[in-house]
């Protein structure tokens, strides 16, 4: 460093700042700005990823020229759901890919205002092949970089599944609560001690509407006094996931203070998100009632007295395992309502046994349940059948069985309805089938009076007593279907006569002892 002459040694001169236009200062600007466009590509980037892979269609578009928006930009998802290539679906309008129901929405419309938010609006996308996609919107609006509105941009979220999903549970709930209303027993769930749903069998066995059972009364102020123990015991028993099946008799006191027997069985169910017990209640009623007549029965001196008692059995029985066909052709293998409907089918072959007592004919057969689920025959072209029975219950099932397979029914409720209606049918009758004892005209009666009127009918007998007037034992005569039969019984011996197997009863010779055809459930 110089010295100054004084001998002290000189400053040194400070260094002048560099010019704004000196080689240093530009250098550092250009990698301030190097570093700076990375960083936004690398942004830019990210966005770009996270906008191509997120689950879930999106689209931007440009507002068109006093026209509606178009398509700008897609994510990867968004012509793969809808089955396009990425060049098919730039440059369109948005509503091209709305089904018809959503084309009138607002983001597909031209405006000259950006559109307001949407969040959670549904619509519904079409595909490439015409198929419909359920879909949430979510709609923001996009600015140019002078901060006008330039589209929008709009993300889809595919919900068909869900909606499919949806539309089947409430299709089963549907048919769970038609099932439900119609059933020939009392179903009510039961929570928190009160009564939140009550079918229309259960309102008329208890006497109490379904608001008077909502609104002030438990489902144990509803049991008989000396039964409430027993039956809260069983309340508790039934919300256990774990519990059996298990059948308790109830008695349950009406509006009307009448006592009355129910077979009563539980279990655990969800109601309003919450847990309940569903409880199932069976009228036992006529049961009991019979049992008492079969027990007097056997004291009975005059056999046709008791004759006509089981007669009446089988015929009642004949209309249980009719409504129980119908209600198991609805009900699902895996439905645990199933159980109940083959718990009826129980407790009525159960009372055909002790019938069996009174009947000089019977053998053991096949269960009730499998004979219900017998595959019907295989039908020729439709076929006119006379069904000819007094009672109702008994006319009404042999009718639907025989409809459900596709052969035309008349049906009548005597022996003069028979003839009426035989006379001004105009096509063919193919088979009768017609009940043994009817007051005013026998079976065997109207065959001969239908015999004059027409050309001989093939017949089938049926008769729920024992003992027919006439024996029905040789190999070429009529069949008799003893009562009670089930469907595959009656659609085997029909399509047998029909098939020609029996030949055709004459009323020119009575002797002839139609052959018996038993039933498959009970004879």
């Amino acid at each position: 460093m110089p010295k100054q002459s004084d001998g002290r040694r000189a400053e040194p001169s400070p260094t002048p700042p560099d010019d704004d236009n000196s080689p240093s200062t530009s250098r550092r600007t250009q990698r301030l700005l190097a570093q700076r466009t990375a960083e936004l590509e690398h942004a830019w980037r990210r966005c770009r990823d996270l906008f191509e892979n997120m689950p879930a269609m999106s689209v931007t578009t440009r507002r068109g020229h006093d026209g509606p928006p178009i398509i700008d930009d897609c994510n990867r998802l968004f012509p793969e759901t809808l089955g396009y290539s990425r060049d098919e679906i730039i440059g369109r309008p948005l509503g091209d890919f709305y089904a018809p129901g959503s084309r009138a929405e607002a983001e597909t419309q031209p405006s000259a205002k950006t559109h307001d938010p949407v969040a959670g609006g549904e619509r519904q996308l079409l595909d490439k092949y015409g198929g419909v996609l359920d879909t949430v919107l979510h709609l923001v609006g996009t600015t140019a970089a002078d901060g006008s509105a330039s589209g929008t941009r709009a993300t889809y979220l595919d919900i068909t599944e869900r909606k499919r999903e949806e539309q089947k549970r409430r299709e089963s709930q549907s048919r769970y609560r038609a099932l439900v209303a119609q059933t020939l027993v009392g179903v009510c769930i039961v929570q928190d001690g009160s009564i939140v749903y009550a079918n229309p069998k259960w309102t008329d066995i208890s006497g109490y509407t379904s608001e008077e059972q909502a609104e002030f009364l438990s489902f144990i102020d509803l049991v008989a006094e000396e039964d409430r123990q027993v039956m809260s015991d069983r309340l508790r028993r039934y919300q256990a996931t774990d519990s059996q099946p298990e059948t308790q008799v109830v008695h349950v006191r009406r509006k009307d203070d009448r006592t009355i027997p129910l077979d009563v069985q539980g279990g655990p169910v969800q109601f309003g998100d919450r847990p309940a017990i569903a409880v199932i209640l069976l009228d036992i009623s006529d049961r009991i009632r019979l049992q008492n007549q079969v027990q007097q029965s056997q004291s009975l001196d005059a056999p046709r007295d008791v004759a006509h008692v089981a007669n009446g059995f089988k015929n009642a029985m004949m209309a249980i395992f009719g409504h129980c066909e119908s209600l198991l052709e609805q009900i699902g293998k895996a439905d645990p309502r199933r159980e109940q409907v083959e718990g009826i089918l129980t407790v009525a072959t159960e009372t055909i046994e002790l019938s069996q007592r009174l009947a000089a004919v019977g053998q053991p057969t096949d269960s009730s349940t499998d004979a219900l689920h017998g595959e019907a025959p295989t039908l020729k072209p439709p076929q006119t059948l006379l069904v000819v029975e007094d009672e109702d219950s008994v006319r009404s099932a042999v009718r639907e069985w025989l409809e459900q397979v596709g052969y035309r029914v008349l049906d009548a409720s005597g022996g003069e309805e028979a003839l009426q209606l035989a006379a001004t049918h105009d096509g063919p009758i193919h088979l009768m089938l017609t009940d043994m004892m009817m007051p005013g005209m026998t079976g065997w009666r109207l065959t001969e009076e239908l015999a004059r009127a027409r050309a001989p009918i093939p017949v089938i007998y049926m008769s729920g007593y024992p003992n027919t007037a006439h024996p029905f034992d040789e190999a070429n005569g009529p069949a008799l279907l003893q009562k009670p039969f089930t469907p595959s019984t009656l659609l085997e011996a029909v399509q047998t006569a029909l098939d020609g197997g029996r030949p055709r009863h004459s009323p020119h010779h009575p002797q002839r002892r139609p052959t018996r055809l038993e039933g498959t459930v009970l004879g």
